[in-house]
């Protein structure tokens, strides 16, 4: 296949998503019951997309059994794909009707952000993929001085889509992302992201992923040792600069809380990390079916299974920190 018929390909799946997602923005903005409309709509996509990826059922099936789930698998594969397409439905209307944000987000702790803030110290944020991820515009928003930290792979989304896609179709969270100048790039502009930090700004990274690194240096995480990020826990502690977990939860009503949470006391970046993860396993246990990342929690390749009759084999696959 030649680069111009991939070039070409690639236009129109993309041209053709964002006129959808243009599409579902509008249509929320002149409907109204949008919290009814959104949970229709985004169960609709969740299903459609189910079929379509059942070579993930038995990914998120397995998963469940780490967890002690009681729901029965077709049901907790079902509960799972329909959150994430309410979350991605939300997360349209999110990028095109931001007037919504203030009805349907409630945000709780930011006090504690704007407390931190005022001492003159910078603050690492560390999210997951979890609902929704929109923490950079709704922090921007909020006028902190926020920078994300974004994988190159997504960096490079992007640039294609402010390349290959037509203006008038581009989303809004891509514009913004694009031009606001909030994005550093992982593994490639870190001395970006110190140099904010150490001058009050705010940093946005997720890790819940494994990183790359020794075997031996793992933690427990739902049955698997992961590798640890200790990146962020190390700038903490050389800088003196607060840590907070920041996570979406889908509410009842419709909507979502978007939470602040400040970490526990920690002397290694290791313990840091375990914060993280043990603040991440208990959400994940309350609201299991929003963390996108569970039919790939069993391919990452940096980790071993602490259990040793357990039949699942790397992959190769290597995750940087989006």
């Amino acid at each position: 296949m030649s680069l111009l018929t991939v070039t070409s390909a690639t236009r129109i799946a993309l041209n053709v998503k964002f006129l959808v997602i243009r599409l579902i923005g509008i249509s929320i903005r002149a409907v109204p019951f949008k919290a009814f409309l959104l949970s229709i709509l985004g169960t609709v996509i969740g299903l459609f997309f189910m079929l379509l990826r059942i070579s993930q059922w038995r990914a998120i099936k397995r998963f469940a059994r780490h967890t002690g789930s009681p729901l029965p698998s077709l049901l907790y594969i079902v509960k799972y794909f329909v959150q994430q397409g309410k979350d991605g439905v939300w997360g349209y209307v999110f990028c095109e009707a931001p007037s919504v944000l203030d009805q349907y987000v409630t945000t709780h702790n930011v006090e504690a952000l704007n407390h931190a803030h005022t001492k003159g110290k910078g603050i690492i944020l560390l999210g997951a993929h979890y609902g929704p991820t929109l923490y950079s515009y709704m922090l921007y928003r909020m006028h902190f001085n926020v920078k994300a930290l974004l994988d190159k792979g997504f960096v490079m989304h992007l640039h294609n889509v402010d390349t290959l896609v037509v203006k008038p179709f581009r989303s809004k969270k891509v514009m913004f992302l694009n031009d606001s100048g909030v994005v550093i790039v992982s593994h490639e502009q870190e001395k970006h992201l110190v140099d904010h930090v150490k001058k009050g700004g705010l940093v946005v990274m997720h890790i819940d992923l494994p990183a790359p690194g020794k075997k031996n240096e793992t933690t427990p995480f739902f049955g698997l040792a992961i590798c640890p990020h200790v990146f962020p826990f190390r700038l903490a502690l050389k800088y003196d600069i607060p840590v907070f977990f920041c996570l979406f939860n889908n509410i009842k009503g419709g909507g979502y809380l978007l939470d602040f949470i400040r970490s526990g006391e920690f002397f290694t970046p290791e313990e840091g990390f375990r914060e993280y993860i043990a603040c991440l396993e208990a959400h994940i246990n309350k609201y299991p079916f929003m963390w996108s990342e569970i039919p790939h929690f069993l391919d990452w390749s940096s980790y071993r299974s602490i259990d040793p009759s357990d039949d699942i084999e790397p992959t190769g696959r290597e995750e940087g920190i989006v």
